[in-house]
């Protein structure tokens, strides 16, 4: 898992590039996710914790995002996938989460 901070700087000719800034991770690996199935409980999510401000990263400027990436390679065939998803401060909520495959928030 990486978290990064993007924040857009006006690269030649106006063009706009993107200046990545890490974030801190508590943990970062895991070596075993369980697989995602319906209707069962929700042991394949996992929790990342970092200990920066991420809502304060996000307000100092409406045009930084947070960026997560999840890197996941299959134990024995060794075949990976990236998954990546980014936020700004328009989608931080405060509630729980729905179970399932979602990022729905139920309260």
């Amino acid at each position: 898992m990486e978290v990064t901070q993007k924040i857009p700087m006006t690269g030649p000719e106006g063009k706009t590039n993107h200046r990545t800034v890490p974030l801190a991770l508590v943990k970062d690996q895991y070596n075993y996710v369980a697989p995602f199935r319906v209707g069962e409980k929700s042991e394949y999510a996992l929790w990342f914790l970092t200990t920066d401000d991420i809502l304060t990263i996000l307000n100092e400027n409406e045009h930084h995002i947070v960026e997560l990436r999840v890197i996941c390679k299959h134990e024995l065939t060794g075949l990976g996938s990236v998954f990546v998803r980014t936020y700004s401060k328009h989608d931080i909520k405060e509630g729980t989460f729905k179970s399932g495959n979602t990022f729905e928030i139920v309260n």
